[in-house]
């Protein structure tokens, strides 16, 4: 089952936060870049939370691992912005 994630450069994630707990982890272990749509990541203060026309400037550090806001929130921020 491990093998198949080093097969992938970029898994984005858009399973249940049970599921994001045990997929995110595997996939980031193999080496891929995540993108986690989710809640299961974005409260942790080591994984940006984006919305590119925001605050995309969060992906000129290379994460691994990035969080995205609920779908409501992202167009909250951006029309805020």
């Amino acid at each position: 089952e491990e093998a198949r994630w080093h097969h992938h450069d970029l898994v984005i994630q858009c399973a249940p936060t049970s599921v994001a707990r045990i997929i995110v982890p595997r996939a980031l272990d193999a080496g891929a870049i995540v993108v986690d749509a989710s809640s299961a990541y974005r409260d942790d203060p080591a994984v940006p939370l984006v919305v590119p026309e925001v605050n995309g400037h969060l992906l000129d550090a290379d994460p691994r691992l990035i969080a995205s806001p609920n779908c409501s929130t992202i167009l909250l921020v951006t029309a805020l912005h």
